[in-house]
């Protein structure tokens, strides 16, 4: 290897192994669980849900959950399942699935318009510490 190579090379290195970026801890999560009835009582068997943090200190951090078959759900907000902040939430629900490798569409006329938008969505749930089970959330 020729010498000006090494000289280059020596600081660039030092330098990298210098620069280490510390990213804030991200914020404590809740596990929790919960399910989706329509206003039959079935469950809802597919969908994602969206959970709009009430707090404006927290508005930009959203939790998302896909739908089982069985109308439950596990939601996320950082990582697989590790729940939701505490805090309260609106939620709402789109006709889409992410479970397959693309995007598919699925109970588009059995989700009411009003609970796909954060603006008119009547769906809200408490997340407090400790908790495990959320409410079931029904679509009336």
């Amino acid at each position: 290897m020729p010498r000006y190579a090494l000289i280059l090379l020596v600081p660039l290195t030092a330098a990298l192994g210098c620069s280490r970026t510390s990213f804030p801890a991200n914020p404590k999560t809740v596990p929790v669980k919960g399910r989706v009835l329509l206003a039959n009582g079935k469950p809802l068997n597919g969908g994602r849900l969206v959970f709009h943090n009430k707090d404006p200190k927290k508005g930009a951090i959203e939790g998302r959950a896909d739908l089982e078959p069985n109308g439950t759900y596990q939601p996320s907000t950082f990582g697989q399942d590790d729940g939701l902040m505490p805090g309260s939430y609106v939620v709402t629900i789109e006709p889409v699935s992410y479970k397959t490798k693309a995007p598919k569409p699925v109970n588009a006329d059995v989700i009411p318009k009003k609970f796909q938008k954060k603006e008119t969505s009547t769906l809200e749930v408490e997340v407090k510490s400790g908790e495990e089970k959320l409410p079931d959330l029904v679509l009336k």
